[in-house]
């Protein structure tokens, strides 16, 4: 192996700012023969490991030695973690199972059926799995970047890019098949009937639209209440990571959900479910989760206790069953705090890699389906109309027969296969240029060195 200290030139030409060997040594024996500029150094250290933590910190430097300028650290981007590619995995087909078994099984057919549709009952819970997920990775992001040049303008372009193209491309599809072909829009009402006005859907307020209505409106764009939910909530949470102090973060996410729990025992129903500050609950779980991962304290107390970790998992799964017996719906109070809790606990065993969490949402397919979970979660339900009426002629899905089951398979590849293309043609290409956008170096930091 090559000495670096032999090519002073290629130890310099990868990071211009840092020293060589040589320099190196002699300015850190001068620096570190005084005691003040010791701690100095160290309290600037500290405020650079309070920003990112010690598993997302790396030495960009190519030389080892500790003379080396502050300026050569730089916080890594945050590492992938690969179970939570799984549960966003398990959270589509969640989704998919409630539209396209739960919704479409006539309990009243036949017993199997009827408690068929009682145990997937709550699999429309996928979306607060969502909402836990998008609470934690969000957090997590804004608490990291809170103190580096681009905090906003960085945040907002990669939300973006994630999100708007694909979004407002299956908006435009909608309206287009309505005004080009009103005819086969009106012979396909549970696709096209009775939509919000298109600024409703172009400012993502569909869902308070929703509550107002009473209904979902078009099942085409009935799905996209989620997403405004979500993007209202990344309008409030930069402003309160920023304004609101580090260690305080903890006390008003609690306020919070217990105000999200409230509000839904005044109004549950639609306006529990779809109203963004009834569904705070399940998005800041996830966001105190990720203050608890950025921790040391927290994260090493929760791998020594992780057997509590798997008793409260089992412990909120059970209660859920509970209330699904007891004929608890979307909008109830509890049903979505146990919800939330319970893929709280599940999203921590995960991240924390205890097995066999981790094990189970580490397979391949599963990570698979949760990398092209957006076009999923977008796709599905129009794909399965749109074949059910071409194939079945039928208004709306329903599993009666095999040939309807046979149908709704059929949809479940097309939409994995229009999917795979969405994200490897249409969406790589917006994350990469959300990607391109980079934080810039912690102000505090910088400004001390």
């Amino acid at each position: 192996m090559t000495d670096r200290s032999a090519h002073p030139d290629r130890a310099n030409s990868r990071n211009p700012r840092c020293p060589t060997r040589s320099e190196g040594s002699a300015r850190a024996e001068a620096r570190y023969a005084n005691p003040d500029e010791r701690k100095h150094i160290a309290s600037i250290g500290r405020a650079i490991m309070d920003v990112a933590p010690t598993h997302q910190v790396r030495r960009s430097c190519p030389t080892s030695e500790r003379g080396c300028s502050l300026a050569c650290l730089r916080p890594a981007e945050p590492r992938r973690s690969l179970p939570l590619d799984g549960l966003r995995g398990f959270a589509v087909l969640l989704v998919v199972v409630w539209h396209y078994v739960a919704c479409q099984l006539d309990g009243s057919m036949h017993p199997f059926a009827r408690y068929t549709v009682k145990l997937l009952g709550t699999t429309w819970g996928g979306v607060d799995l969502f909402f836990v997920l998008s609470g934690f990775l969000i957090t997590g992001i804004l608490v990291e970047s809170r103190d580096r040049k681009g905090y906003v303008r960085v945040f907002y372009v990669r939300r973006i890019c994630r999100i708007f193209p694909l979004y407002y491309l299956f908006v435009a599809l909608f309206w287009a098949i309505v005004m080009v072909a009103p005819s086969f829009a009106k012979a396909n009402p549970w696709l096209f009937a009775k939509p919000q006005h298109p600024l409703v859907y172009l400012g993502y307020v569909q869902n308070f639209g929703m509550i107002l209505r009473g209904d979902f409106g078009p099942a085409w764009l009935g799905m996209t209440w989620s997403l405004a939910l979500e993007e209202q909530f990344y309008l409030l949470l930069p402003i309160i990571v920023l304004l609101v102090p580090k260690r305080r973060l903890p006390i008003v996410f609690v306020s919070l959900v217990a105000i999200a729990v409230g509000l839904r025992c005044l109004r549950p129903g639609m306006a529990g479910y779809l109203a963004t500050p009834s569904r705070l609950d399940s998005l800041l779980i996830g966001s105190l989760i990720a203050l608890a991962m950025r921790s040391n304290v927290w994260r090493e107390r929760l791998l020594r206790q992780r057997r509590w970790l798997v008793g409260a998992f089992v412990v909120c799964l059970a209660a859920l069953l509970v209330l699904t017996m007891m004929f608890r719906h979307h909008g109830d109070a509890l049903l979505h705090l146990v919800l939330g809790a319970l893929f709280g606990a599940l999203l921590t065993l995960c991240y924390l890699e205890v097995a066999p969490f981790s094990l189970v949402f580490r397979l391949r397919p599963l990570r698979y389906v949760g990398q092209i979970s957006y076009g999923i979660y977008m796709f599905h339900q129009a794909v399965n109309g749109l074949l059910h009426r071409l194939v079945l002629d039928k208004e709306s899905p329903a599993l009666r027969t095999l040939r309807d089951a046979a149908v709704s398979l059929l949809a479940v590849a097309v939409t994995v296969l229009l999917a795979s293309a969405s994200y490897y043609f249409f969406e790589k290409r917006f994350l990469s240029i959300g990607q391109r956008q980079r934080y810039g170096a912690d102000s505090d930091a910088a400004a001390a060195v």
